[in-house]
């Protein structure tokens, strides 16, 4: 278990009560490693915790959110490239397909 000193030093902060925004995230996956007690004097100390995660969660949803609309215009985009060589394709199997055709 992470005892308080251990935790502030690798969160590189002199008390919880200073926890920049950007260690939020870092501090919350290290809350299972952490003596309760001082699990729970970090959490006391840095009571916008809970509000600071959750607002830093809702920015990563809509940064993947936009990644993924991103993602998914280039994939429609590759989607129709390939539909139009097969169109290509099939027209000129077609045209060979006829042309032997005739030819016997």
């Amino acid at each position: 278990m992470m005892t308080e000193k251990m935790v502030l030093k690798k969160l590189g902060i002199v008390d919880f009560g200073y926890l920049p925004k950007n260690k939020v995230i870092k501090m919350a996956s290290m809350l299972d490693k952490m003596d309760p007690e001082v699990a729970k004097k970090a959490l006391e100390q840095f009571p916008e915790f809970a509000k600071t995660a959750k607002e830093m969660l809702a920015e990563y949803k809509e940064i993947l959110d936009k990644g993924l609309a991103a993602n998914n215009e280039s994939i429609k985009s590759v989607y129709d490239s390939y539909n139009a060589i097969i169109v290509s394709l099939q027209k000129e199997l077609d045209t060979k397909e006829q042309e032997y055709d005739l030819s016997v």
